[in-house]
């Protein structure tokens, strides 16, 4: 475990003010664009204006996503030491899956295995697939590490410190990592603004 018998993992700073620039720009654009619209009304414009205030708002779910993102990148960080892992786990680092903050120790004993599940969600004819990983622990609990997104079989590749963490939990407890099938989200609130996610592994 080096020098420290600690290993941690946690977003790297490009990951993080990428995500900030992100979320600020989105904002931006939904305040910029009820901004425009209440002009347009003053203006008379009525049409125009529904118009653009429509967009914006159809933004807001992808705003409040960035903004969780941001939030999960600045502050997420696994630890592995001798006998546990110490674990920071925000609120809503989760697109769909309901995730409430974790900050603490889980023994190893305490796992049961650690699972990852690959998730597909169809919104307006554009599918999204997102690699989920959990530690199933022996009280039948589930706790949700994080998750990435992925492509098919291009996520083989791809390493990110979620799935890096999970990987080293596993080698370092002795613990499996089982893969799980992949699973569907389902549409809620007509399909359009929100996804439902599938039943926990």
């Amino acid at each position: 475990m080096g020098k420290a018998s600690r290993t941690t993992f946690d977003y790297s700073y490009g990951a993080r003010i990428a995500a900030f620039i992100a979320a600020t720009l989105i904002w931006a654009l939904a305040l910029g664009a009820l901004a425009a619209g209440i002009w347009l009304l003053v203006l008379r414009q009525s049409v125009a204006a529904g118009l653009v205030c429509l967009f914006g708002l159809l933004l807001t779910p992808s705003c409040l996503g960035l903004q969780h993102r941001m939030r999960t990148v600045h502050n997420w960080q696994v630890s592995l030491r001798p006998g546990h892992v110490t674990l920071v786990l925000p609120a809503n680092r989760s697109v769909h899956h309901k995730a409430r903050a974790f900050e603490g120790e889980v023994s190893y004993r305490d796992i049961d295995e650690i699972v990852r599940r690959g998730e597909v969600y169809s919104r307006l004819g554009l599918q999204r697939r997102k690699m989920t990983y959990w530690l199933a622990l022996k009280s039948g609990d589930r706790l949700l590490l994080g998750e990435h997104r992925h492509s098919g079989d291009e996520e083989t590749k791809r390493t990110t410190p979620v799935s890096r963490a999970a990987e080293a939990i596993s080698r370092t407890s002795g613990l499996k990592m089982s893969r799980f099938e992949e699973a569907e989200g389902k549409p809620a609130l007509f399909g359009f603004l929100v996804m439902r996610p599938p039943a926990l592994p």
